[in-house]
C-alpha cells in the first residue's frame, strides 16, 4: 500500500488537485496564504501551502507541498508549483509555469513559456529524450493547470478549458455541479458550494509517461467573511483510494 501512495504522490501528481480551486471576489484588494492537510484513511500524508496576489492585472500563485505525519518517517518530499500571467476580462492567461519534485533520490523541474497562447519553450529536468507524441507548440489556446482552474471557478458556471498542458500530458477540464453543500467543521465559511471536476481528452506527451487519469475529484468551497472564496476540502477517489485534503487555516495581507 505504502509503494502505491508513493506512486500516487509521483506518478498522478497528485499536486495538481492542490491548484484547482481558487477565488475571490476582491481580487485587487489583498493578498492571501492559505494552509492545508492531505489524508488517507485518517492518515496525515502531507501538508501544502499556498499564495496568491495580482497586481496591476498581473497574478501570481504559488502552492508548495511537503511530507509530514506518517509519510514524513519513510518517505520524504517537498514540490512548488508557481504559475504567473495576467488577469484580464476574468480570464487568466499563463506567461510562466513552474513545477518542481523532490524527494532523496529524485529531483524534478518543469519549466513552461507561453506566447500569445501558444507554448513558447519548455525545460526538463531530467531532459526529455523521447520523442513527443505530438507537436504542443502548434497547438493554440494552451495554458496551464493553475490558470485554467482559477478560469474556472471565477466564471461559477459549468464550463470547458480546454488545452491544459502542464510539460507531461494535455487534457481539458469542465466543473460540474456548483450546488450548496454543508460543513459544520468549517463555521467561519458561508455560500459554501460543492463541484466535481471531470478531465477529458487526456493525451500523454511522452511515450515513457503511463496512461492514467484521475478518476473523480470533489471539491468544495466556501466564501470568508473577507468575501474570499477559497477551497474548503477536496476528494480524490482513484482506483479504490480516497486522498481528503482539508483546510487547515489562513492568513490576509494588504
Amino acid at each position: 500500500m505504502l509503494k502505491y501512495i508513493k506512486s500516487y504522490l509521483i506518478d498522478k501528481k497528485i499536486y495538481f488537485i492542490f491548484v484547482v480551486v481558487f477565488f475571490t471576489k476582491n481580487l485587487y484588494a489583498e493578498n492571501i496564504i492559505a494552509r492545508y492537510e492531505v489524508t488517507w484513511n485518517n492518515v496525515s500524508l502531507g501538508n501544502i501551502t499556498w499564495w496568491y496576489k495580482i497586481v496591476d492585472s498581473n497574478y501570481e500563485f504559488l502552492i508548495k507541498t511537503e511530507d509530514a505525519g506518517f509519510l514524513s518517517k519513510v518517505y520524504k518530499f517537498s514540490g512548488e508549483n508557481i504559475s504567473r500571467g495576467i488577469f484580464k476580462n476574468n480570464r487568466f492567461y499563463s506567461k510562466e509555469y513552474y513545477h518542481t519534485w523532490k524527494t532523496k533520490k529524485k529531483n524534478k523541474l518543469i519549466k513552461i513559456f507561453f506566447d500569445k497562447n501558444y507554448v513558447k519553450t519548455l525545460e526538463m529536468v531530467p531532459r526529455q529524450t523521447n520523442t513527443p507524441s505530438l507537436d504542443f507548440y502548434s497547438i493554440d489556446g494552451v495554458t496551464d493547470p493553475v490558470a485554467a482552474a482559477l478560469e474556472l471557478i471565477i466564471n461559477d458556471k459549468k464550463q470547458t478549458v480546454k488545452n491544459v498542458f502542464d510539460g507531461r500530458r494535455i487534457f481539458d477540464i469542465t466543473t460540474l455541479g456548483g450546488e450548496q453543500a454543508n460543513d459544520s467543521q468549517n463555521p467561519e465559511f458561508s455560500q459554501l458550494k460543492k463541484y466535481e471536476l471531470k478531465i477529458t481528452n487526456y493525451r500523454n506527451i511522452w511515450k515513457d509517461h503511463n496512461k492514467t487519469e484521475l478518476k473523480k475529484i470533489e471539491v468544495i468551497t466556501g466564501v470568508l467573511k473577507n468575501s474570499f472564496r477559497i477551497p474548503v476540502s477536496f476528494k480524490i477517489k482513484n482506483s479504490g483510494l480516497v486522498f481528503t485534503v482539508s483546510y487547515l487555516d489562513h492568513k490576509i495581507y494588504k
